[in-house]
């Protein structure tokens, strides 16, 4: 009989590590990040109480960035306008970052995003993390995931 191989670690110096990511709640609702029930769908929120309709559920926040700066994520990064984006991949991060979109599934939609921005060029100093508001559409019962629209022009990429 042949004499077995030892495995051998590897010696690769690059080495994939999860990063472990604190989720922030900002809002002044009770919320949890768990997985989807969206087939493949990641990570996605849920209400941890009944929440009524219009309820302001927090912000789009994360690092304001140029729109020539690369997002550390694209799929996190939402546009403002022709030179800005909030950039949500950031750690730690917020909860509302991760509302999945229901495209293409037999889910509905139970919020929306509300954006504030001005046209046209913009001056730095006006652009802020609070421009992005993220509110219910109906009431949502405690165990409902949320789902938000993204837009037509986030599935083109």
């Amino acid at each position: 009989m042949g004499k077995k191989k030892k495995k051998r670690a590897s010696r690769s110096p690059y080495e994939y590590k999860e990063e472990e990511v604190t989720y922030l709640n900002e809002g002044g609702y009770s919320l949890r990040v768990a997985e989807s029930q969206i087939h493949l769908g990641g990570l996605g929120v849920y209400a941890e109480e009944d929440i009524p309709n219009g309820a302001l559920l927090g912000y789009y926040t994360g690092v304001i960035r140029n729109q020539g700066d690369p997002p550390y994520h694209p799929g996190y990064a939402f546009h403002l306008n022709h030179q800005y984006f909030i950039d949500g991949f950031v750690n730690p991060r917020n909860m509302i970052a991760m509302i999945n979109d229901a495209y293409r599934t037999a889910f509905q939609y139970n919020c929306e995003f509300e954006v504030f921005i001005p046209e046209g060029d913009v001056e730095p100093s006006l652009i802020h993390e609070k421009m992005v508001e993220v509110r219910t559409i109906r009431p949502i019962q405690k165990g409902e995931e949320l789902f938000i629209s993204y837009g037509d022009e986030y599935w083109t990429w």
